[in-house]
């Protein structure tokens, strides 16, 4: 009798067997208590250290699913899903490079696989090896055209090379793939802004049209809006989650929270009910229309995201797009009186400006803006794919708004670990 025959090793491979089915079903506390014990038995078995590195990843131990998969390549320098997997890992753990070279292993190993090459184009993405990443991108989409998300990453990649013709056809495949795709369409007009297409510019960031502003009324139980606004800045202030200058986000010299939509008992709940009603009259004023790749593709349902950003003085945020909504907006709750409303004024300082996309280094165009004075008590609507930033101002008093996005469906990533493509 053979070692693979004996019982010891038909007896593992039940348990591993077993282990794996409770992952699938989604015992992934339970799957990792089992593979942990097997582990002690058969300390270098490679299909048990990658399915550990998986667990140990979801149960939030990036650190030690890395280490797993380090083990399991030495182990098995052939095991594909192992060298893909840490690709992955180092990814998510902002080392591009080490993700690149697992990705090029895991390529090595499955030339005609897509999802590795596309990954590795992710990874020298983020690298800012943009050239070798738009390769990646072609030679893994010449396998897989239809991938979902390829085309956008690709079209940014293209943005950063100056290779405006080829970005604006990408985003156009990814379009054509996903119709609406907030991301694709905002990396299209930088793409047409560097071409010099007006035409098609002004027909997809159209500022007069798709920019609306509401004045909301006073919700129940509050004698003013005034005293609606005070309750919301005290709630946003003294809120658990309120971060200062979050890394992740587009804040600077200001604090954050955390999304606001799920809690219950609050002023938030009531300025969502008028987020609501603003964005009804914001249908009707901008209705389906076949022909424009925004509103053409119009949610039937909702969900809501809200978040509040207390601004400083010196405060603003950097150009930034609303990924994951179709439309999105902002309300002001408090004003400092050194920012004007007056909607004639030259002085900008604290008003919200559209129109100037993220920095690429080889752009060479004059971008198209337009400012609007935040002005306590109304909101702004516009498409998430609107590039829009905050103009820093200065004053003793913060700057209080409200950001939401009104999406149809929850974001979710195609590619597990990974979700490069930004704005």
């Amino acid at each position: 009798m053979t070692n693979a025959e004996s019982p010891a090793a038909s007896e593992l491979q039940n348990q591993f067997a077993l282990a794996v089915e409770r992952f699938e079903a989604g015992d992934v506390s339970g799957a990792q208590a089992m593979l942990e014990e097997m582990l002690t038995k058969v300390p270098d078995h490679p299909q048990i250290l990658n399915y550990l590195a998986v667990t140990a990843h979801l149960s939030g131990d990036r650190a030690r699913a890395q280490t797993l998969l380090t083990r399991t390549v030495e182990i098995a320098p052939d095991f594909f899903d192992a060298w893909n997997n840490l690709g992955l890992v180092t990814f998510e753990q902002d080392n591009p490079e080490a993700a690149a070279k697992a990705f090029q292993h895991a390529c090595n190993l499955a030339p005609d696989a897509a999802d590795p090459i596309i990954n590795l184009g992710h990874a020298l993405h983020a690298a800012e090896q943009c050239h070798d990443a738009v390769d990646a991108y072609r030679k893994g989409l010449a396998m897989q055209p239809n991938h979902p998300t390829a085309w956008a990453a690709m079209c940014r990649a293209l943005l950063l090379e100056g290779q405006w013709a080829d970005a604006a056809d990408a985003a156009d495949r990814q379009l054509a793939l996903q119709p609406g795709h907030t991301v694709a369409l905002a990396l299209k007009s930088v793409a047409l802004q560097e071409m010099g297409a007006q035409d098609a510019l002004k027909k997809l960031v159209d500022f007069d049209r798709l920019i609306q502003r509401f004045e909301i009324d006073v919700p129940a139980g509050y004698p003013d809006l005034a005293t609606f606004n005070q309750a919301l800045t005290d709630y946003c202030q003294q809120h658990r989650s309120l971060k200062y200058a979050p890394s992740d986000k587009a804040t600077e010299f200001g604090s954050q929270t955390n999304n606001l939509a799920k809690e219950s008992d609050s002023p938030v709940v009531d300025l969502l009910a008028a987020i609501g009603q603003c964005a009804d009259r914001y249908r009707a004023l901008c209705p389906i229309t076949k022909d424009h790749p925004f509103l053409s593709q119009r949610p039937d349902t909702w969900e809501y995201d809200i978040w509040a950003t207390v601004l400083e003085s010196g405060g603003h945020q950097q150009s930034h797009i609303h990924r994951i909504g179709w439309l999105s907006g902002v309300y002001y709750a408090k004003k400092p009186d050194v920012i004007t409303s007056d909607a004639t004024s030259t002085d900008k300082a604290g008003w919200i400006e559209f129109g100037q996309p993220t920095f690429f280094p080889k752009s060479k165009a004059a971008s198209i803006t337009q400012c609007y004075p935040p002005i306590e008590g109304c909101l702004y609507l516009f498409p998430s794919y609107f590039y829009h930033r905050t103009i820093p101002f200065f004053s003793e008093t913060p700057r209080i708004s409200f950001a939401f996005d009104l999406r149809d469906r929850p974001i979710t990533r195609q590619v597990p670990f990974i979700d490069y493509v930004d704005g």
